[in-house]
């Protein structure tokens, strides 16, 4: 068994990760030299540097290891592809690896009408799309692919593993055995994740009026015929390029807003539009 960091691995997903604890490099090489099956369970916090079980969530996944990579500094990368959901029942060892007794979760046949199913199934598929227009994070091949798939409870499980969430939101869908379950989460963190986007576009656009407002207000202050719109376009891409990389949290732009318009006040004076004696506000 593996305690994963930061990370949970539902059925079906292929992903890889890195581990270092010797533990878990232990428990991988064991895995080899058997059936190549490991117990993925996810640590409830992070930080914790020597889990016991309840440190662990109740639920994870049986998965396959497909390869292993040993990297510089002690490292593995694994690549795993999930299997099954299981439930931990209590650990039968600790060292030299974690191994941990564990019970498949299978869910009972659920025989919804044909009409509901397809209910679910166009309404997963409307958020889903309005999700990827929005948000721009999932490729057109993806999402056709995707969309393409005709059982619900399918669409349902490819889109909870191909959709860019938290760890503790997939922890969630992954401890939601019945389709109905996975539905109504599913449809709720798609729900709000386009909330999000929508509230961040609109903060986005009055950062950027407002941003203008400054612009077109110092500008105008110069009251000088012979500044150009190609001279006051070049200061204001330059502005709108500081505050693209600020939005992105890159390091090395200028420290605040008030810092930008004194880059801007200097452009200005190169250009012998204000005098060197004007104040600054």
């Amino acid at each position: 068994m593996i305690a994963l960091r930061g990370t949970t691995v539902l059925p079906d997903m292929i992903v890889h990760f890195d581990v270092s604890r010797e533990k878990s490099i232990r428990a991988v090489e064991a895995a080899m030299l058997h059936d190549q099956k490991i117990f993925l369970l996810t640590q409830k916090d992070p930080e914790v540097e020597i889990p016991e079980l309840t440190d662990l969530y109740q639920v994870g996944t049986v998965a396959y290891i497909k390869q292993v990579v040993k990297l510089p500094q002690d490292l593995y990368r694994v690549l795993v592809e999930g299997l099954d959901r299981a439930e931990v029942l209590g650990l039968e060892q600790e060292e030299p690896y974690l191994k941990a007794e564990c019970e498949i979760v299978t869910a009972q046949e659920e025989d919804y009408p044909e009409p509901v199913k397809d209910a679910m199934l166009r309404s997963i598929r409307e958020l889903f799309q309005r999700y990827c227009r929005e948000s721009g994070k999932v490729s057109k091949d993806l999402v056709t692919q995707i969309m393409n798939i005709e059982d619900v409870q399918e669409t349902i499980d490819q889109i909870a593993v191909n959709l860019p969430m938290a760890y503790q939101n997939k922890q969630k869908l992954l401890e939601a055995v019945s389709l109905n379950d996975r539905y109504e989460i599913l449809g709720a963190l798609l729900g709000s994740e386009i909330e999000v986007i929508h509230i961040t576009k609109d903060l986005q656009r009055k950062v950027k009026s407002h941003i203008d407002k400054i612009f077109f207000s110092e500008y105008h202050k110069c009251h000088v015929p012979h500044i150009t719109d190609a001279v006051y376009c070049t200061f204001h891409c330059r502005f709108l390029v500081f505050h693209a990389l600020r939005k992105k949290h890159i390091p090395g732009t200028f420290s605040s807003l008030t810092d930008s318009i004194h880059k801007f006040h200097s452009l200005i004076l190169q250009f012998k539009v204000v005098s060197p004696n004007q104040e600054i506000p």
